[in-house]
């Protein structure tokens, strides 16, 4: 996992040139991106999503093993619990055409992270998320989700 601001891009230039220009992408984005799926290479495509944040997710935590995420609030602002999928069980077998397995949300301690005001979230595949979440109370969030490759370079 790793979380940082937007303006920071430039450290993750040698991490991964995949990783770097889907950041590059998330730094030029605003309100008037469309929803739907973005393509920008064979490696890297960005989701984009308008709704409401909330209380509860019904569907508990999340993993990926083909994409690593990278979760960026377009406008508004979500939590996103956060934990080692090794401490967690799976409810949903991982799906290979839809890249993700769910797992119970056990009510156990996370790592809360605020993503929105130009912060990211870099998830790997040990990494279980559960986005989408409010402080208090739900509000509109426009939230865009690149994924990356696991494999690119």
């Amino acid at each position: 996992m790793i979380y940082d601001h937007i303006s920071n891009i430039e450290r993750y230039k040698t991490l991964n040139n995949a990783i770097y220009k889907a950041l590059l992408f998330l730094s030029t984005t605003d309100q008037s991106l469309s929803t739907g799926r973005h393509v920008l290479s064979d490696e890297i495509f960005v989701n984009v999503q308008d709704y409401q944040s909330l209380k509860v997710n019904p569907v508990g935590y999340e993993t990926h093993k083909k994409y690593i995420d990278i979760q960026y609030a377009i406008t508004g602002e979500e939590h996103i619990a956060v934990r080692q999928l090794s401490t967690l069980s799976i409810t949903t077998p991982y799906n290979e055409e839809r890249d993700v397995a769910f797992c119970e949300d056990d009510h156990k301690p996370y790592t809360d992270i605020k993503i929105g005001h130009g912060y990211f979230l870099i998830l790997n595949s040990n990494d279980a998320h559960m986005p989408q979440l409010c402080e208090t109370e739900p509000t509109p969030v426009k939230k865009a989700i690149a994924k990356v490759f696991v494999e690119a370079k």
